[in-house]
């Protein structure tokens, strides 16, 4: 399929990494914490909707990276190296499958957080700027750096927090959430141009309730690819 599933640990690494602009954590407040701790959107409340835009995509990114070094670090290595998805599982020699293959990972994302009710205000907002931060390595120094105590924090019940609601969103893989996570990963992944064109009872109907299909076909052509192992220097 041309996929990369055998790449090592630290291949991923040359890529160079967006760190984005430093935005100052909101400073909370006492009645901040019945929002974060009653509604699953809870986060986005004393964000602008750029920030808000990019601490859900951050929340996305942070939990790919964690998933990836939390495999590497307690050696569950498949046949073919660490088992992958999203960016750490695309072939960056063919740029437009790497694409592909980090979109449908973010659809299913996207999808799961439809249902838990983490939705951003706006759509467009948002796949605009997946679209710049998606193709590039996001590591715990960087989520640190840029959204300090917020990433760290396990608990809604102490602010805002990336790794809890990542949890919420993709909440566990048994029962009934692992059936729709692995439901979703089943028509999604592999199906990019299935889902875009239409067939095999798929079709542009499938991004209703994430945006709708053109702003998904944006987010496809607006990312760029960076190719590690060709002389790019981490930024």
């Amino acid at each position: 399929s041309g996929r990369s599933s055998s790449r090592s640990h630290q291949q991923p690494r040359a890529l160079q990494a967006i760190k984005g602009p430093q935005i100052s954590p909101a400073l909370r407040t006492l009645d901040d914490l019945p929002c974060l701790m009653d509604s699953p959107s809870g986060w986005a409340r004393s964000l602008s909707p750029q920030q808000q835009a990019e601490w859900l995509v951050d929340c996305y990114r942070i939990r790919l990276d964690d998933e990836y070094e939390n495999k590497a670090m307690s050696g569950q290595f498949g046949r073919d190296g660490i088992k992958t998805r999203g960016l750490y599982d695309s072939n960056f020699h063919f740029p437009e499958e790497a694409k592909s293959t980090i979109a449908e990972d973010f659809l299913i994302f996207c999808k799961l957080a439809v249902q838990r009710a983490v939705i951003p205000p706006s759509w467009a907002l948002f796949l605009d700027t997946a679209a710049r931060l998606l193709p590039h390595i996001f590591e715990r120094e960087d989520c640190t750096e840029k959204w300090g105590y917020e990433f760290v924090m396990h608990s809604p019940l102490l602010g805002r927090s990336l790794k809890h609601t990542g949890a919420l969103i993709y909440a566990g893989v048994e029962g009934d959430s692992g059936k729709l996570y692995n439901k979703l990963r089943t028509r999604v992944l592999r199906n990019w141009k299935t889902l875009i064109e239409g067939g095999k009872k798929l079709g542009p109907e499938y991004f209703d309730d994430v945006g709708g299909v053109e702003l998904w076909k944006q987010l496809h052509s607006d990312m760029v690819i960076v190719q590690y192992g060709m002389g790019t220097a981490r930024s």
